[in-house]
């Protein structure tokens, strides 16, 4: 598994670079966190997509881009990957192949390299992003609301019953992140103006 982590300096500063290019890492929601335009959305729980099941839908994204590998990084603090870098010796950047399992999946998510418990990606990780090598579809994901969002060309033509468009499905589940269970409206208004999509169900 070492060798799917991203291991030096020169490496990570070019795939964040990549990254750059594609998300808003400074954002968060309601804010828009793509740069890319013209994408449709769907939405799904933060843990999801840091589980074996997500790996499911995941996979078949990636099948259908035909993708070789997809890009799983922690975002949420570079200063805290910086100095982990410096002890330890590798970013919680990996590059997945697209023929995993999703147990193989989950090795990733859980691999510390025989640091203290904890140490992993699906432990530390407040957000995350995942880029396959296509472009033609990406997932930002936060914990602090519960959410992860799948932003997708219109040319895939991807349905999953656990990624739902955005709306009152959406904000239920995400609910449970916010005080009294009870999402502002204004939160609501701008998530709905940034991640409108024609998609429905």
């Amino acid at each position: 598994m070492r060798h799917l982590f991203i291991d030096n300096q020169l490496a990570f500063s070019e795939c964040k670079k990549v990254v750059d290019s594609f998300f808003n890492l400074n954002k968060e929601f309601p804010d828009q966190v793509f740069k890319k335009n013209n994408l449709n959305y769907l939405f799904s729980e933060f843990d999801l997509v840091l589980s074996e099941d997500g790996w499911e839908s995941i996979e078949k994204l990636a099948i259908m881009a035909n993708d070789q590998s997809i890009l799983l990084a922690m975002v949420d603090d570079l200063e805290f990957s910086k100095k982990f870098f410096l002890k330890h010796h590798y970013f919680h950047w990996a590059k997945i192949p697209v023929n995993f399992s999703k147990d193989d999946y989950w090795k990733v998510l859980k691999e510390t390299f025989g640091l203290q418990e904890g140490e992993d990606i699906e432990t530390l990780a407040n957000k995350i992003v995942l880029l396959p090598d296509s472009f033609s579809w990406m997932i930002y994901g936060e914990r602090e609301t519960e959410l992860s969002v799948l932003g997708f060309c219109p040319s895939i033509n991807f349905e999953d019953d656990d990624w739902l468009p955005l709306g009152t499905d959406v904000f239920e589940k995400a609910s449970v992140a916010f005080p009294r269970q009870t999402i502002p409206e204004k939160f609501i208004e701008k998530m709905m103006r940034n991640y409108k999509s024609h998609i429905s169900r």
